[in-house]
């Protein structure tokens, strides 16, 4: 089991009808705002890596060193390499960020498409504006205090594999973030023939949530799943959207990404929550795991970490059918005393 950090991230200003592509190439009519895989000119950052500390900026790497951005070398590189009508990596990383020019009306091999902004199809938007917890703490109230003037920011999964974030007063997109879990999928995107073929890719609703960490500073978290599209828990600390304008930025903000192999399908959200452990992230397996078992997750929401990792079926031995296939749906957790700004320390699940 690892709790790996995976993201793209990218960071745009509002859309306008050019964009430069590295090659210093005029496209016309592309979106420029997309965060983490580098999508329509915004700023983009892919795969938080733990031992860089960060996600990485959709950008191709000409040096395949794999240090900054994407390369042959790299697994995303090699799979963006893949489509073999045109195994440029470059080209579909720049489709990907909303390039126009490789698609088949210009005489291209990729899609042609009317928009640039993946469908959004089961991912409920999530607003975020100032803080607004029933935290009554000094701590608490000092942090909602200095961000009491944040500006309200979207946030919602689309199927071009990205998490769009959205200003809430113009519509710009602010930035855009790709999981780790839909990379596989993404050089899909690229055939004329996808849209007989769709796929989903970041179709999990997000939701947000007032966390402290360890130096006990307050942060606002977006927690973000995949849902039919994969199997992964994502988390972007979007504590001031405002400073998400660059590509460095949004991939610093990338704080984690896990999954595990008795992950499935994360069709449920995850619940971010304050316990005797201190703050932490509750996650359900979802539907369609490997063993095809219920199992609950407790992840360190600093860090996503697991600190505890339950099987329910082992847990309660007459739970579960093993001949039929089980999964958890979005877990809750409650103070067993009723007080509101107890720590949780029961969870309550659906299953199967």
């Amino acid at each position: 089991m690892t709790a790996t950090a995976t993201a793209t991230a990218t960071a745009t200003g509002s859309p306008t009808g050019v964009t430069f592509l590295s090659s210093g190439q005029v496209v016309p009519n592309v979106l420029t705002t997309i965060t983490i895989c580098d999508p329509r000119g915004a700023a983009v950052a892919q795969g938080y890596d733990i031992a860089l500390g960060a996600a990485t900026p959709l950008r191709w790497n000409t040096s395949n060193a794999a240090v900054n951005g994407i390369a042959h070398s790299t697994l995303l590189g090699q799979q963006l390499e893949s489509f073999t009508p045109d195994s440029s990596g470059l080209n579909v990383l720049q489709f990907l960020r909303g390039s126009n020019v490789k698609e088949v009306r210009y005489g291209g091999q990729f899609r042609n498409r009317k928009h640039k902004l993946g469908d959004i199809v089961f991912s409920n938007p999530v607003f975020v504006g100032a803080p607004s917890s029933l935290n009554l703490s000094p701590s608490y109230l000092g942090f909602a205090a200095a961000h009491s003037g944040r500006p309200g920011t979207l946030y919602v999964g689309g199927n071009d594999g990205m998490l769009h974030a959205f200003d809430a007063a113009t519509g710009n997109e602010r930035f855009a973030f790709i999981p780790k879990g839909v990379y596989g999928n993404l050089i899909n995107l690229v055939s004329p023939y996808y849209n007989a073929q769709h796929r989903f890719f970041v179709d999990g609703s997000p939701i947000s949530a007032d966390v402290q960490f360890t130096d006990l500073s307050w942060h606002t978290l977006l927690l973000g799943t995949e849902g039919a599209g994969g199997n992964d828990v994502f988390a972007l600390d979007v504590t001031d959207p405002s400073t998400l304008t660059t590509e460095s930025a949004v991939a610093a903000a990338a704080l984690w990404d896990f999954t595990d192999g008795d992950m499935g399908n994360t069709f449920g959200s995850p619940y971010a929550v304050n316990t005797v452990l201190g703050n932490v992230v509750i996650v359900a397996n979802g539907y369609n795991s490997p063993q095809g078992k219920p199992f609950l997750y407790a992840l360190n929401s600093q860090t996503g970490a697991v600190l505890a990792k339950i099987d329910l079926c082992a847990a309660v031995a007459t739970a579960c059918n093993l001949i039929i296939a089980n999964g958890l749906s979005s877990p809750n957790a409650v103070n067993s005393g009723g007080q509101a700004g107890g720590a949780a320390n029961l969870v309550y699940a659906g299953d199967l």
